[in-house]
């Protein structure tokens, strides 16, 4: 999965770096939009194998005061 995504990343940055004087600005938002998008999918692949790491964990069953754990994400 990472490979056909570095390629379109790498690929729009050298269209981006070599060829400057060919690209109207609406060209270079389009190249922004493509690395911004691939950078994101990137972390989302990063995100989906540590959640696959997590979930091979067992589980860690204990009481959890949901209050105390609420007053403290609202602090």
């Amino acid at each position: 999965m990472r490979t056909p995504l570095r390629a379109i990343e790498g690929y729009s940055t050298i269209i981006g770096t070599d060829y400057p004087d060919r690209l109207d600005d609406g060209t270079r938002e389009l190249l922004r939009r493509v690395r911004a998008a691939a950078h994101r999918m990137s972390q989302l692949i990063d995100d989906l194998l540590t959640l696959s790491q997590v979930s091979r964990k067992p589980l860690e069953r204990r009481q959890v005061d949901l209050s105390r754990l609420a007053r403290a994400i609202c602090q």
